[in-house]
C-alpha cells in the first residue's frame, strides 16, 4: 500500500509549485529550452513518434490513447547553473562593462493525468482518452548589476546599472484522443497560455566628492537617478493537433501541427522616474519626472508549429527516435509585434514613459527550425538509460551593427540530456540532467551618447544553462485511486470494541 500511494504527496507538491514557483524569463525566440516529460526529457525532446505517456498532451496529443492504461505524470526541474554574458553590454563615460548574470533558483513544473474510456477490444485497448495538464513551457530570470568608478582631480565619477528581467509562460490544457484503428490514433489539445513578464531597471550617474562621515555618504555636485518598470500579463489560446501511426512493430511515425495562437487578453503597465540635481550652477537646479501609464495593450503571440518524428525499435530493449520541428514567423519589419503600448503623453508634462534600455517594445520573429535525436535502452526490463541531443536555435532577427532602439539577442544553443530511470510495476521514474551552451550576438547600450543612431551597438553574447530534473509516471490511476479510497475508508472506520467471550456451559 505504501508503494501505490507514495505518488499522491508528490503530485500535491508539484501542483503547489506550479502555482507558486518564482517567475522567470520565458524567451519567445527559443522553442526547445526546456523539454517536458519523463521519457521525452531524457531523449532530448525527440518524442513526437513515441508519445505514449501523459507528456503526449504537448508533443503529440494522439499518443494519450496509445499508452497501456490511464496514467499520472509529474516532474520537477532545478536550474542548478544559469549564466548569461553580454560582452561590453553597458557603456558610459567611465568605460565599458560586460553584463554578467549567474543564478540557479527556478523550478519549472510539469503535471499531467490521462484517463482512458470506452470498451476494451480483444487486446484490452480502449478507443477514447482524455487528459488534463499544466506545465511551465519555458522560464528564465536575468539579473545584471554593474558599477563603474573613475577617479577625478576632485573625487570620482560613478555609473551604475541594475536590471532584473523575469518572464514566465505556463500552459493549462485539456486533451482528447481517439483510436479509429488499432495502429492509428488522432488527438487534439487545447491550451490556455499565460505569459507574465516583469522588468525593472535602475541607473545612477553622479560626480562624487568628499565623504560625509556623519552618515557615511558621498557628496554629489551633479547626479542623475533613472528608474524604469514594465510589467505585462498576456493570455493566448493554442491548439495542437496530432496523428500517431504505428507502421510496424518496430517503426512509429508522428505528426503534430499547431496553428498560430489566438489572442485572448493582454495588459501591461510602464513607469519611468528621473531625478536630476546640479549644484554647480547658480542657482542650483533640480528636476523630477514621474510618468506612468497602466492598462496598456500587451501581446506575445505564438507562431504556427509543425513537428514530424519517427522512432525505431533497434532491439527489443533499444529505441532510437528523431524529431524535426519548424516554426513560422510573427510580425514583420513593416508591421512588428507591439509588445506593450502604444502610450500617450502625460497631460501635465507632455512626457511619454519609456519601458527601459533593455526592453524590446516592438519585435518580430523569423521562421526557424530545430532537430532532436534520442536514444533509450531498457536493461533487464527495469533500468532505463536515456540520452539525447537537440538544437535550440533563435528565431530573433539578425542583430544590426548599430540601432536606435533595443532588439533581442540572437543566440543559437545546443543542448544535451542524460537520465537514469527505474521502470517497474507501472512506474517510470527518472533522474537526469540537461546542459545548454549558446553563443551569438546582442546589443550593448551607451548611456552617455547624445547621438541617437549610436546608442546601441552589436556585441557578443554567451549562454550556459545546466539543469537537473526528476520525473515520474504511474500507470493504472484507477487502481491507485481505488486503493487510496480504501485506505481513507479504513482510517475513518473506528476499530470494533473488544468483547469478552462468554463461558461455555458445563
Amino acid at each position: 500500500m505504501k508503494r501505490t500511494t507514495s505518488l499522491l504527496p508528490w503530485l500535491a507538491c508539484a501542483l503547489s509549485l506550479t502555482a507558486a514557483s518564482p517567475r522567470a524569463r520565458a524567451d519567445p525566440f527559443h522553442a526547445q529550452t526546456l523539454p517536458l516529460g519523463q521519457r521525452a526529457v531524457g531523449m532530448g525532446g525527440a518524442y513526437t513518434a513515441i508519445a505514449d505517456d501523459p507528456s503526449a498532451t504537448f508533443y503529440n496529443p494522439a499518443g494519450i490513447i496509445m499508452s497501456s492504461d490511464s496514467a499520472l505524470s509529474a516532474s520537477l526541474t532545478l536550474v542548478a547553473f544559469d549564466r548569461a554574458i553580454v560582452e561590453g553590454g553597458y557603456r558610459t563615460a567611465n568605460g565599458r562593462s560586460s553584463l554578467n548574470h549567474r543564478t540557479g533558483t527556478s523550478l519549472p513544473v510539469f503535471v499531467s493525468a490521462v484517463k482512458q474510456l470506452g470498451r476494451r477490444d480483444a487486446l484490452g485497448r480502449r478507443r477514447h482518452a482524455f487528459a488534463l495538464s499544466t506545465f511551465t513551457r519555458s522560464q528564465r530570470r536575468l539579473s545584471f548589476d554593474v558599477q563603474m568608478r573613475q577617479p577625478t582631480p576632485t573625487g570620482s565619477t560613478l555609473a551604475t546599472l541594475s536590471v532584473d528581467d523575469s518572464h514566465r509562460t505556463v500552459w493549462h490544457g485539456l486533451s482528447y484522443a481517439y483510436r479509429p484503428l488499432a495502429h492509428l490514433a488522432i488527438g487534439i489539445s487545447g491550451f490556455l497560455s499565460v505569459t507574465r513578464t516583469s522588468y525593472s531597471e535602475e541607473r545612477i550617474a553622479a560626480e562624487l566628492g568628499a565623504v560625509d562621515f556623519s552618515d557615511g555618504t558621498l557628496r554629489t555636485d551633479r547626479s542623475a537617478w533613472i528608474s524604469h518598470l514594465a510589467d505585462t500579463n498576456v493570455k493566448n489560446m493554442l491548439l495542437r493537433i496530432g496523428l500517431l501511426y504505428r507502421a510496424s512493430e518496430r517503426l512509429r511515425i508522428g505528426i503534430m501541427v499547431q496553428p498560430p495562437s489566438l489572442h485572448v487578453r493582454g495588459r501591461g503597465k510602464v513607469r519611468e522616474r528621473v531625478l536630476r540635481t546640479d549644484l554647480t550652477t547658480d542657482p542650483a537646479s533640480s528636476s523630477l519626472r514621474n510618468v506612468s501609464e497602466g492598462d496598456l495593450v500587451a501581446r506575445a503571440p505564438q507562431p504556427w508549429e509543425l513537428r514530424v518524428g519517427g522512432s525505431y525499435l533497434l532491439r527489443h530493449w533499444l529505441t532510437l527516435s528523431a524529431d524535426l520541428s519548424f516554426y513560422g514567423p510573427s510580425g514583420s519589419q513593416r508591421r512588428p509585434i507591439v509588445a506593450i503600448g502604444p502610450r500617450r503623453e502625460d497631460p501635465e508634462t507632455g512626457a511619454v514613459p519609456e519601458a527601459g534600455a533593455f526592453v524590446s517594445e516592438t519585435w518580430r520573429r523569423t521562421a526557424n527550425g530545430n532537430v532532436a535525436l534520442g536514444l533509450e535502452a531498457i536493461l533487464k526490463d527495469t533500468i532505463a538509460i536515456r540520452t539525447g541531443l537537440y538544437t535550440d536555435f533563435s528565431s530573433a532577427p539578425k542583430v544590426p551593427a548599430r540601432s536606435t532602439e533595443y532588439q533581442p539577442p540572437k543566440v543559437h544553443r545546443l543542448g544535451g540530456t542524460l537520465s537514469l530511470g527505474l521502470v517497474s510495476d507501472g512506474y517510470d521514474i527518472s533522474l537526469g540532467m540537461i546542459g545548454l551552451v549558446g553563443r551569438g550576438r546582442a546589443l550593448s547600450f551607451d548611456a552617455q551618447t547624445t547621438n541617437v543612431d549610436d546608442r546601441y551597438r552589436q556585441t557578443v553574447a554567451k549562454d550556459r544553462v545546466f539543469l537537473f530534473f526528476l520525473t515520474g509516471v504511474k500507470s493504472a490511476v484507477r487502481a491507485l485511486t481505488r486503493k487510496a479510497e480504501e485506505t481513507l475508508r479504513e482510517l475513518r472506520t473506528p476499530d470494533p470494541e473488544p468483547t469478552t467471550p462468554k463461558p461455555e456451559p458445563r
